[in-house]
């Protein structure tokens, strides 16, 4: 994750104490980070205006707690189906690290901003947000991409 030079880092407790409703993305003038904020409305992230016109990938890592692998990537698996039908979705990709038990990687490409948008507001994303809450050794990383080849 990357921050601003004079912003402090957010403390987050040991299971990332992210809740459905308050898990959303934020942009810093040096790339994004994920961070407990409101999200707003799907097409009304003031932090990201002028990107809702062009496609957009994004990579989320999920770091389960030792000996709960089992139990976040059963949660993780039940987005997948469901994300892969929303509108916008070109693709939803939930991968294992081979060297890393814990750690789960999201690949997705979003046909625009305002579609990642409302793909973030559905409440069966945010229940599971709010489910692994408590599974999870620390907060999701999440980054985005524009494609340039």
């Amino acid at each position: 994750m990357q921050f601003k030079k004079d912003e402090a880092k957010p403390e987050f407790p040991k299971h990332a104490g992210l809740t459905g409703s308050e898990f959303g993305f934020r942009r810093s003038g040096f790339g994004f980070y994920a961070k407990c904020l409101p999200l707003p409305p799907a097409g009304e992230n003031p932090m990201l205006c002028g990107m809702s016109d062009k496609p957009l990938t994004v990579i989320a890592r999920v770091k389960a707690q030792r000996g709960k692998e089992a139990e976040v990537l059963k949660e993780l698996l039940s987005l997948v189906g469901p994300s892969r039908k929303d509108p916008g979705c070109i693709n939803y990709d939930l991968h294992h690290s081979q060297e890393d038990p814990s750690s789960f990687l999201f690949h997705e490409n979003w046909a625009s901003q305002e579609h990642l948008d409302r793909h973030l507001a559905k409440p069966d994303l945010q229940a599971v947000l709010s489910r692994i809450s408590a599974l999870v050794a620390e907060a999701p990383q999440i980054t985005f991409w524009d494609k340039v080849g």
